[in-house]
């Protein structure tokens, strides 16, 4: 039997998994593209990779919020021990890519509208938490935002920066089981509206992490001890309701149907080592640097392409296409393993150990 303590090693092929669709979805057009690889996107979007990011956050979030708010003497303790761990975790590096974006614009010459203000007004964006706001308002309004692609992928940390701030609070007023019913209902509500891609519906979709959290909950005092092929099925299911309902599901229903589709993967990994008996060690590095790996792959596809239009190696070609995706691979790998071995991991332990005042040291 899994313990308490012990790491849920499948959640880290999830997340794996998961920043591989992202990358997958990216790459398009960045690269010099084959047409064999555009007709891919004539089936599958691989863009709802985000969404799994959004079931494993609500899951998680769920859980250490609950733990604090059982374990602290205050509900403003668990509040500001569950804060300190979110900040140490994802502000750091947030930063650090932001302000990375700006000396990249000035490099990628050939990139359109790579105006290094306009980056640095986006980072910014990133930095302090609205960055899904910035870019709906870009879209929505056709604002002069220069291009989204140097980290306007900070627009989903900004959604969940905002769901933490929302459910933590509606937790510790209505308790966990109102909670859950309240989000539930934010969600079904957001979920009438259609969503198109960057409309302010779109950008602000709780459904996946409310999803997330309402499976924690509901399991939280039940042993689930799947099968390694009971695993990879209802993972297989999730996935494909993922990257199929963008072309197959019309609005309002296409977000809640990738939601429950991000559900089932995350319902997938609940044994914790179920999905990981199979060898996967490559699959659980990416995993465990998905969040490093996540900031940084635009701007390195994007060198990468700079690269490639210096030597003249743009024109669409599968020898050009691999060695852009070699590139680009490579760079990522370095870039974020730099990023969670200096950044990440050290603010980590430096900053988020729980400092609760337990409550069962709280009676003489």
């Amino acid at each position: 039997m899994k313990t308490a303590n012990e790491k849920n090693t499948d959640i880290q092929i999830l997340r794996a998994i998961a920043i591989l669709l992202v990358i997958a979805q990216h790459i398009r057009s960045r690269l010099p593209t084959p047409q064999a690889y555009h007709e891919i996107f004539n089936h599958v979007m691989f863009w709802p990779g985000v969404d799994i990011f959004f079931a494993i956050s609500g899951f998680l979030i769920c859980k250490t919020f609950y733990r604090d708010i059982n374990t602290s003497i205050s509900k403003s303790d668990a509040i500001r021990s569950f804060w300190r761990r979110r900040v140490a975790r994802l502000l750091p590096a947030v930063i650090f890519w932001a302000i990375a974006s700006v000396a990249i614009s000035t490099l990628t010459e050939s990139y359109p509208n790579t105006d290094p203000l306009l980056v640095a007004k986006s980072a910014a964006s990133g930095i302090l938490g609205v960055s899904n706001i910035y870019w709906a308002s870009c879209v929505q309004f056709s604002l002069q935002c220069g291009s989204a692609d140097y980290n306007a992928v900070t627009w989903s940390l900004s959604l969940e920066w905002q769901l933490y701030a929302i459910s933590t609070l509606i937790f510790s007023v209505a308790g966990f089981k109102r909670g859950i019913l309240i989000l539930a209902a934010i969600s079904v509500l957001f979920s009438i509206f259609p969503a198109p891609s960057f409309s302010f519906q779109w950008v602000f979709r709780p459904q996946a992490f409310v999803i997330g959290a309402a499976i924690y909950f509901l399991t939280r005092n039940i042993y689930i001890q799947l099968k390694t092929i009971t695993s990879l099925l209802i993972l297989i299911a999730g996935i494909s309701i993922c990257i199929l309902s963008p072309l197959n599901i019309t609005h309002p229903y296409m977000i809640p149907f990738i939601s429950l589709g991000a559900g089932l993967c995350l319902i997938s990994t609940l044994s914790g080592q179920s999905i990981s008996a199979i060898p996967s060690k490559t699959l659980e590095w990416v995993g465990e640097r998905s969040y490093s790996i996540y900031l940084c792959h635009l701007p390195m596809i994007l060198i990468s392409r700079e690269l490639l239009i210096r030597l003249d190696l743009f024109t669409p070609s599968y020898v050009s296409f691999i060695l852009g995706l070699a590139t680009a691979l490579s760079l990522i790998v370095i870039s974020a393993e730099a990023s969670y071995k200096l950044i990440e991991a050290p603010f980590q332990r430096k900053f988020s150990k729980r400092k609760l005042t337990l409550k069962s040291h709280s009676t003489v």
